[in-house]
């Protein structure tokens, strides 16, 4: 049976393959997306278990841009900790009670423009499964027309529910830009190493030429509940997303 001592999660597009890896280095072998995955909480249960064979996300052992396979980086056989957006959901499960939480976020004009125009997460069939993963628990996402939009109202409410669902967790957010900064150490109890993983890019699948604008989203409700969060996350509006 797996004992998880740290969760990541946070909406996708945000750095969990780096913070995977990240962590893994640090020495908390960190699994990708093998335990939380769209197939639910009884599967992850099972995975934890033994029921169910814990294997890392096939994003996190291949590289899509280069389109080559990644070296294989983590032994499963000592996984103590997961990175999985699809955690979001079960932070407050029984299961996760002795869990620390990492909430990773990500400047949120790079999460929607990668949602929007690299994986086009919310009309392409291609991430149905993952797609229909998050309209099980945010229904109200169908009801809302334009894409941008539903980029932006899945960021707010899914960090939002982060929040909520770990407010009885050792708990920390934790911006993906600031790498391995001094209080994601202190939070994981580790000392700074000179082989740490530092790649940032990794599993980028980025397509398009330039990011969304501040302009492209609809004003209205959602827009301004997007802005609040990201003002909140301290993301500055810069001249450039204007």
């Amino acid at each position: 049976m797996l004992n998880l001592d740290y969760l990541v999660t946070g909406t996708g597009r945000c750095g969990s393959v780096y913070m995977a890896r990240l962590l893994t280095s640090l020495g908390i072998p960190c699994s990708h997306e093998a335990i939380f995955n769209f197939k639910g909480l009884d599967w992850a249960k099972k995975v934890i278990n033994g029921d169910e064979i814990l294997e890392n996300s096939f994003c996190s052992k291949y590289d899509l841009l280069q389109n080559k396979p990644i070296e294989n980086w983590l032994n499963t056989n000592n996984v103590k900790a997961e990175s999985s957006y699809m955690a979001a959901p079960y932070i407050n499960d029984p299961m996760l009670a002795n869990t620390k939480v990492i909430h990773v976020v990500r400047n949120p004009m790079k999460v929607i423009s990668s949602h929007t125009k690299d994986i086009d997460f919310f009309e392409s069939g291609a991430t149905e499964a993952w797609l229909n993963f998050v309209l099980s628990h945010m229904p109200e996402i169908r009801t809302i027309q334009n894409k941008i939009e539903k980029a932006c109202y899945f960021y707010v409410y899914w960090n939002k529910m982060i929040k909520t669902k770990a407010a009885n967790a050792d708990y920390l957010l934790h911006q993906v830009e600031k790498g391995c900064d001094q209080n994601l150490l202190d939070f994981l109890g580790v000392q700074n190493q000179s082989s740490i993983f530092t790649d940032t890019t990794i599993n980028s699948w980025k397509k398009r030429s330039e990011d969304l604008t501040i302009q492209d989203i609809p004003n209205g409700a959602i827009k301004d509940e997007f802005l609040e969060l990201m003002n909140q996350y301290n993301y500055k509006i810069k001249k450039s997303m204007i």
